[in-house]
């Protein structure tokens, strides 16, 4: 099942299977994310290997999710919190 689709990345063609249009989107998305990495060590870094610059944008992008996933938690733990305000502020105007 899925859409065959073809993205290049860092001039190397792969050939993935999309579930969804949403996972195309994703997908399509993510490889033009990862060349505009690619491209801005390349310029950063000129003449470094492949290898290095790879890893380079792995560990930048590893790094923002992680930033991602922490932002979003405590986004999370602050509705948590306001809900439980909110809640409580109702019941005691229910309680009047």
């Amino acid at each position: 099942m899925g859409q065959s689709i073809t993205i290049k990345i860092a001039e190397k063609t792969y050939s993935l299977k999309a579930d969804s249009p949403r996972s195309e989107e994703l997908i399509r998305r993510a490889a033009a994310k990862v060349n505009d990495l690619v491209s801005a060590y390349n310029t950063k870094f000129a003449g470094r290997p492949l290898a290095d610059i790879l890893a380079f944008v792995a560990l930048n992008l590893g790094i923002s999710s992680i930033s991602s996933s922490d932002e979003i938690a405590e986004l999370l733990k602050e509705a948590g919190a306001l809900k439980e305000e909110t809640d409580a502020y109702l019941k005691n105007i229910e309680e009047k």
